[in-house]
């Protein structure tokens, strides 16, 4: 048995290295190169497209508030819930107002958050993201705003430039509208949507009443996990006393908004993935092709094999492991290279704009390219494509063993 195996791998190596003549040396060099660049390109998209997955969840959840409580109040029984749950970071105030910030005739839509300063520090991302000692001048300047920094370039302001908010006003039915003068006092850049339409303001700036008056206040929840809002906002909405004289409330969390969001980017993933396994699906039929022509070409060496006393099995298993060895190789190398790229991304992003003389990331939210490899995504890519080239080299291997010893020696 072992002699049987040892027999195989031997006859299959040579086959693999010696190839067939010709054309079909060729096509089975295009077929190991297709599925080395198909695997390799899978293997760093999938790479790239985690890491940005990863780095959008961080930004983002690191600078919204992971559950909202539209209307609600402070009241004793909801402060001592959001201390006694251990899912629970901070809980605070906010307000919430929209409208249109103009500068020298330039306006744009925008959403105005006011907090705390304990609601700024419990959001890392966003506190990060503020420019140098943004925060304490934004607690001492009455009217003070911090904008995002691609929405500061776009108005043509800076720090210490004061400019008209106007906010929607709710008045019953019916919709007002009222006009501060502020001041701005530093910028923010997260590297994603607020950036382009979001104003900062501190609650510290005003009584509640007023805010209220100017817009929507409630409260705010930071979670250790932002995971865990489903699971909390079913506790809140399972817990009707602590909503008790407050009709009004409305409890939403951070996938409410941007859950789509996520959603479309592993939509995203998903089918690069299937693009890039067709193309896996490709090489693995010029492994078949290859495979063919080379049975074709080894008609006389499958004849002295068969009347030397080999079996159909022994042929079978030989071209078999040969298409399997050219597999292997080409999945091998294809995720080698594919985790380099991966690794190296932003270098060879560099190299193409000094090439082409343009900014690749240039209107996109990102300096540098996120790449995350995952040993479940390397699996995967190498059980797929691994099994797909098994797969192609069983019918050549079949009809290579199906071959008439006594005709194939007459050619």
């Amino acid at each position: 048995m072992a002699n049987a195996v040892k027999l195989n791998l031997w006859m299959a190596a040579r086959l693999t290295l010696r190839g067939g003549r010709g054309f079909s040396r060729f096509v089975g060099w295009v077929s190991v190169i297709g599925l080395t660049l198909g695997v390799m390109s899978l293997t760093a998209v999938m790479a790239v497209m985690n890491g940005f997955d990863q780095e959008l969840k961080q930004r983002l959840l690191g600078s919204v508030p992971h559950i909202t409580l539209a209307n609600a109040q402070p009241t004793n029984g909801l402060l001592e819930f959001a201390q006694t749950d251990t899912r629970v970071r901070q809980i605070g105030p906010y307000f919430q107002g929209f409208g249109v910030i103009t500068q020298s005739g330039r306006a744009q839509p925008v959403t105005a958050i006011a907090l705390t300063e304990a609601g700024f520090q419990a959001q890392p991302q966003l506190l990060n993201a503020l420019s140098e000692g943004a925060l304490a001048l934004l607690e001492e300047t009455p009217n003070g705003i911090l904008v995002g920094a691609p929405l500061a370039r776009a108005l043509g302001t800076f720090p210490g430039d004061s400019l008209n908010l106007l906010l929607t006003v709710p008045r019953g039915e019916s919709l007002g509208s009222t006009v501060l003068r502020a001041k701005v006092v530093g910028t923010f850049e997260l590297g994603a949507d607020p950036d382009y339409g979001l104003l900062l303001m501190s609650l510290a700036a005003k009584p509640m009443d007023t805010w209220g008056q100017l817009g929507q206040t409630g409260m705010r929840l930071q979670l250790h996990n932002a995971l865990d809002a489903q699971s909390l906002v079913n506790s809140l909405a399972e817990a009707p006393n602590l909503w008790q004289g407050q009709s009004e409330v409305v409890i939403s969390s951070w996938v409410d908004e941007y859950g789509d969001l996520f959603q479309a980017v592993a939509l995203e993933k998903t089918l690069m993935g299937t693009l890039l396994l067709l193309v896996i699906a490709i090489a693995g039929f010029n492994i078949v092709a290859g495979q063919l022509m080379m049975v074709s070409d080894k008609r006389a060496d499958i004849a002295i094999l068969r009347t030397m006393g080999a079996d159909q099995s022994l042929v079978r298993n030989v071209f078999l492991l040969q298409g399997s060895l050219v597999g292997l190789v080409g999945t091998i190398t294809g995720l080698a290279v594919g985790v380099l790229v991966a690794q190296y991304v932003n270098e060879i992003v560099d190299a193409l704009e000094w090439l082409t003389g343009r900014h690749l990331l240039d209107g996109s939210y990102f300096v540098k390219v996120p790449s995350q490899i995952k040993g479940t995504d390397l699996l995967l890519t190498g059980f797929a494509a691994g099994g797909l080239a098994v797969w192609s080299a069983w019918l050549p291997a079949h009809r290579a063993s199906q071959m008439n010893p006594l005709e194939n020696l007459k050619v």
